[in-house]
């Protein structure tokens, strides 16, 4: 689970980066096209604005992932103890769950066991 939340905070990172180079080109486009200052100005900072919310949404949806995905875990050791409990063997739930919600993004949650 931790690698794979590496390798969203680096997708997040590069998305940051890709979103600061379109900004740029942005303002340098707006800067070409010789219009008003004010029109310029205005322009930039809705768009400075709507990158930012979807920033923040991007980082928002990584916790929640990252909380479900600790909560899954937690139901998975529960799960897990109450069959110990019980006396049955884990392996007669007749299919394997995943180990987490992290492990891939189009990956069902439940695998099967005969493959």
């Amino acid at each position: 689970a931790s690698f794979r939340t590496l390798l969203l905070e680096r997708r997040l990172e590069a998305l940051d980066d890709e979103m600061e180079q379109k900004e740029a080109q942005l303002y340098e486009l707006l800067n070409k096209a010789n219009l008003a200052g004010d029109f310029v100005d205005d322009v930039r900072s809705k768009v400075s604005n709507v990158l930012e919310e979807k920033a923040t949404a991007a980082r928002d949806l990584q916790g929640e992932l990252r909380r479900i995905d600790e909560n899954y875990r937690g139901l998975l050791g529960s799960v897990r103890a109450k069959l110990a409990e019980h006396g049955v063997p884990y392996e007669e739930l007749g299919f394997q769950p995943a180990p987490s919600v992290l492990t891939t993004a189009a990956a069902p949650l439940l695998e099967p066991t005969h493959a």
